[in-house]
């Protein structure tokens, strides 16, 4: 599915389309409908770009038990 947004529609939120989308996929990653890596492509940005943004505007990553979990078994690994 493709979602137009006129360039007329885009003029009135007085934000540039880059700007328009990470404002979307800011909002659609702090309702937990976008991953960070998700967001960060949606934006055409790196995931520390992302990051970084998300933390300018204090929204906490989506970390749980089981990805730190994750994490430690990857560290543990040889």
């Amino acid at each position: 599915m493709a979602l137009i947004i006129t360039d007329e529609e885009i003029r009135k939120t007085g934000l540039s389309e880059h700007d328009l989308k990470v404002e979307l996929a800011v909002h659609l990653f702090e309702k937990n409908f976008f991953t960070l890596g998700t967001a960060a492509e949606f934006c055409g940005v790196h995931k520390l770009e992302m990051q970084k943004e998300l933390a300018k505007r204090k929204i906490p990553l989506h970390y749980d038990s089981d990805m730190l979990r994750e994490d430690l078994h990857n560290l543990n690994e040889p």
